[in-house]
């Protein structure tokens, strides 16, 4: 069974944020970006437990080739993403935001 996958406001804001800063040094690797996290949510919705729990419920999945995670949570019948982040950040602020976008 195949899940959806919603993305809420906040994560939609990071994902064009991460977007903009790759196309400012590398229209190419911007689209990359996109193409390689688009598959990777394809993935998620077959296999929403791909990614390892990071501070539970948050799973984390690495966006491969770059410095961003896909942060999410699985529910029932979807799968929720709460963020997309530079992974260099500072752990504690990080789950902080994140903790305040959960579902």
């Amino acid at each position: 069974m195949s899940l959806e996958v919603v993305w809420t406001w906040a994560a939609e804001v990071d994902a064009q944020n991460a977007f903009v800063r790759l196309d400012e040094a590398s229209p190419e690797s911007a689209l990359r970006f996109v193409a390689t996290t688009d598959r990777l949510l394809e993935l998620l919705q077959i296999f929403p437990h791909l990614a390892a729990l990071w501070q539970p419920p948050v799973r984390k999945a690495s966006i491969r080739r770059y410095q961003y995670g896909l942060f999410y949570v699985v529910e029932p019948l979807r799968v929720v993403i709460i963020g997309v982040q530079d992974l260099r950040r500072d752990p504690g602020s990080l789950r902080e935001e994140l903790f305040g976008r959960l579902p």
